[in-house]
């Protein structure tokens, strides 16, 4: 179970529950000295940003997007629950436009039919 997003944000996949503790001793490593880099896969919609998710606060981290090896990264100075996601803009569904593979299938496929085409009324006027 993992707890809903907030009106207008997206999971971009799932949450995850980031803890640290002392070895050998087992106590929790906080609070951390440095921000530590988080770094996550997303399944297919580009994120906007990692949300650290406390309660149903979700708060966006300044995130960079690695979009050809499909990661996000962002530091937090805090470990807890975090989430890859994007704001919901337009439409609730995405359109497919944020990816250059779709938009290059569409294309090609629109070729290979307009060649078609030509190609039956080429072979029609013989």
């Amino acid at each position: 179970p993992q707890p809903l997003s907030p009106r207008g944000i997206i999971s971009d996949g799932n949450l995850y529950l980031v803890e640290a503790s002392f070895v050998p001793g087992g106590k929790p490593a906080v609070p951390l000295r440095t921000p530590v880099l988080l770094d996550m896969r997303y399944p297919a919609h580009k994120p906007d940003a990692i949300y650290r998710v406390e309660g149903k606060s979700w708060t966006p981290l300044e995130s960079t997007v690695q979009e050809l090896l499909l990661t996000v990264d962002a530091r937090t100075p805090r470990l807890g629950i975090f989430a890859a996601g994007h704001r919901l803009v337009g439409p609730s569904r995405p359109s497919g436009s944020e990816n250059p593979l779709i938009l290059l299938a569409v294309g090609l496929a629109l070729i290979v039919g307009v060649a078609l085409v030509a190609g039956v009324r080429i072979g029609r006027r013989r």
